[in-house]
């Protein structure tokens, strides 16, 4: 049964980071881990044991987000100059 409840706490927090970061592409930020991060911080705070900091840790390339400001969206057929 705690193997269940466990592996329920991991996912929901992961498929919620995974909405939350399409939102924030569609928003026109770079794909990041750090809402996942986020989503998971409040698991860490409620068990509070160091491997799943460590998990986010290793998973996480990027930490924050980056804006992309003042670059004009690109169509597919546009050519770079």
């Amino acid at each position: 049964m705690n193997e269940k409840i466990a592996r329920y706490n991991i996912r929901m927090p992961v498929i919620i980071a995974k909405v939350f970061n399409t939102f924030a592409v569609l928003l026109g930020y770079k794909m990041s881990t750090f809402i996942f991060a986020c989503a998971l911080d409040g698991l860490i705070q409620k068990v509070g044991r160091q491997e799943y900091f460590d998990m986010i840790a290793s998973v996480s390339g990027d930490l924050l987000p980056e804006r992309t400001r003042g670059t004009p969206l690109r169509r597919r057929g546009d050519l770079i100059s």
